[in-house]
């Protein structure tokens, strides 16, 4: 190899090579706040009857999400905002191996079923926590969203493999069973969306019909065919809470590291039609001061209800 076309060689390396170097120096910059100084997540009063849900799409793992927006910052504020809320029960979207070990280990005196939709290296889950001490789980599982849901499996023209992770539940002091739902509806097929959504009505039925949670990430907004079926099967939480957003409150879940401040809602709570009498539907958007800026937790804001069984 001539002199040339080593130096050309070596540009292209220089090129590959440089800014990969650059981007784990700024991932190890956290490391070690990220690895030592985790906030565990207190736990609240556990002496009332009203339950508390958080949903939470994490924004899952990238090696291009730099700086704030790396996941090693952002841990800590994910912990700050279980804080801020309390929550019972927690479901996430997004969620890959390299989040779990955190979530797990902030999250002392909870109970997951966390189940990944394939078994690539970042592949996601929908997983749910649950207060160890308020709570007993009668049955757990997760389901593909597709015609062959005991099985990894893509439905109806999604962009991946999609999945709807679930608990039945009874308050240790109660005899009333009640389910949560989480899942992540396929954000390019609409068909998926909307079949996804009746296979989850059905697996209601099948597991008894109790009193119904549903909450997770469904790339949909308020008026499309999708949010129109849901409706037909459940209630949305914001309509129908005691406490909801007002006119004039920004609705907006996903907002793009705060670019998009009045985007429309594509994170919901839909719960049964009976048995369920939702307190209060809100919104976290709440922003985390660092070095006279903003920064978030995640592109999504979490949502959270509050909930009597009837």
């Amino acid at each position: 190899m001539n002199k040339s076309k080593k130096s050309v060689m070596l540009i292209i390396l220089s090129i590959l090579i440089i800014p990969l170097i650059g981007v784990l120096i700024i991932e190890c910059w956290y490391l070690p706040r990220y690895l030592f100084g985790r906030k565990q997540v207190e736990l609240s009063n556990n002496n009332t009857s009203q339950i508390t849900i958080m949903s939470s799409n994490l924004r899952t793992f990238s090696p291009t999400d730099l700086f704030t927006k790396s996941w090693f910052y952002r841990a800590e504020l994910i912990s700050e905002d279980i804080n801020e809320v309390g929550p019972d029960i927690i479901g996430f979207q997004e969620y890959t191996t390299i989040h779990n070990g955190y979530i797990k280990d902030i999250l002392q005196g909870y109970d997951s079923i966390v189940t990944y939709r394939d078994n690539s290296l970042f592949g996601e889950s929908c997983p749910i926590f649950y207060r160890q001490d308020k709570f007993e789980l009668i049955d757990s599982g997760c389901f593909w969203l597709s015609d062959t849901p005991d099985q990894i499996s893509i439905g109806w023209n999604s962009a991946y493999p999609r999945i709807c992770s679930y608990v039945i539940l009874k308050e240790i002091s109660q005899s009333k069973p009640f389910i949560v739902f989480n899942t992540h509806l396929d954000n390019v097929s609409k068909e998926s969306q909307i079949n996804s959504l009746e296979l989850i009505n059905s697996k209601k039925k099948e597991l008894g019909g109790y009193p119904s949670i549903l909450m997770g990430d469904f790339n949909a907004y308020v008026g499309s065919q999708t949010i129109n079926k849901a409706y037909k099967l459940f209630d949305d939480a914001n309509i129908i809470a005691e406490n909801n957003l007002q006119a004039g409150q920004s609705e907006a879940t996903y907002h793009c590291w705060g670019q998009m401040p009045d985007h429309k809602r594509i994170d919901y709570f839909m719960v049964s039609k009976s048995g369920i009498n939702v307190k209060t539907y809100d919104v976290l958007d709440q922003t985390h001061a660092g070095g006279g800026r903003k920064h978030y937790s995640s592109d999504h804001y979490p949502i959270y209800i509050k909930i009597d069984l009837l």
